[in-house]
């Protein structure tokens, strides 16, 4: 059994009182079989930790080696699952190149159709035109828009002024407005101002729906070609405010109603300016009046011997038949 030794007076080893947990303790002694067999639970603790050591090392290399297995398989499928989406991707981005080419050519299509039919739609425009200048005499017939001042009156307008006592209630009930006629703020004026009608002949054939004609009266043929400022307007309201009259001193179109004629079986205007029209002689109805025969002159060319002049008269009569016929041949050509 191993037993504790102290230093003790002048210097002698005495055995601890406290043994191993004595504080003096200096000297442990033990037998050789205590000693054989400590260093034997040494040696089995040094293997035993060695064999820990070894299994840890041999646990961590394991785990090292499943991690990067395991961060390679997922890297893989990481890599495999992204070039999956970019190859979804480009499909659907050359799906969406393919659509938008279709989309193009048929964009292209429908522009040459709607080109066409802008085309088609002009020549028999231009055809209609044509042929209502050439039904009403107006000369020269290809080159004249077709349009006819046919008449001009004066007319009476009424019309009413909001009339504010201050301006200052002006702006403080602007928006509202009952307030400020109740308190005498506001009054309504009625006004009447000398203003013309007149009547604006179209060379479009009223058997076509208005909807087909309105925009092209309105905006191409009154305001961008002309029309209006060869009569003598110089301006024109939006089609959203037709109607509304301003007492104005240039001459404007403020109201304007569309009328089938069918008797000329053309489309008319109704205009309201705020002063009479300037309207130039090649705007003017040409005079279409025949002279007509009385009874004793029908009889008297009953009687006579029907001279040459007669034939040559129908044959320029078939000629100018034949160039109408031509004129239309020309005009079926061009729209083609």
């Amino acid at each position: 059994m191993a037993k504790f030794y102290k230093k003790g007076p002048l210097g002698r080893m005495v055995e601890a009182e406290g043994g191993a947990s004595d504080p003096e303790l200096a000297e442990v002694r033990m037998t050789p079989k205590e000693y054989k067999e400590l260093w034997g639970e040494v040696r089995t603790a040094q293997k035993d930790a060695a064999y820990v050591r070894s299994e840890a090392e041999k646990n961590v290399s394991e785990i090292k080696k499943k991690a990067k297995e395991t961060i390679a398989e997922y890297r893989k499928k990481a890599e495999a699952d992204a070039d999956r989406r970019v190859e979804e991707a480009r499909n659907v981005v050359r799906k969406g190149e393919q659509k938008a080419e279709n989309l193009r050519k048929q964009l292209e299509e429908a522009n040459e159709i709607i080109k066409n039919e802008k085309h088609l739609n002009e020549n028999l425009m231009r055809i209609m035109r044509e042929r209502a200048n050439q039904s009403r005499g107006i000369k020269p017939k290809k080159q004249h828009d077709g349009y006819l001042v046919l008449g001009s009156r004066q007319w009476k307008e009424k019309y009413n002024v909001e009339i504010w006592d201050t301006e200052d209630h002006m702006i403080r009930y602007s928006r509202n407005l009952g307030a400020a006629r109740r308190k005498g703020y506001l009054r309504t004026e009625h006004k009447t101002a000398d203003v013309w009608k007149s009547v604006l002949q179209t060379p479009y054939d009223a058997s076509i729906p208005l909807e087909q004609v309105q925009y092209r009266v309105e905006e191409e043929d009154l305001w961008e070609k002309g029309i209006l400022k060869d009569i003598g307007c110089t301006g024109m309201h939006e089609s959203y405010a037709n109607g509304r009259f301003n007492k104005n001193e240039k001459n404007g179109l403020y109201r304007w109603v569309f009328k089938a004629n069918y008797r000329t079986r053309l489309w008319e205007l109704e205009i309201y300016t705020t002063n009479e029209l300037t309207v130039p002689e090649y705007r003017l109805p040409p005079q279409l009046a025949k002279p007509q025969k009385t009874r004793k002159t029908k009889e008297k060319d009953r009687k006579q011997p029907v001279p040459e002049t007669i034939g040559m008269e129908n044959t320029r009569g078939k000629e100018e038949v034949l160039e109408e016929d031509d004129d239309i041949f020309d005009d079926i050509f061009d729209g083609i």
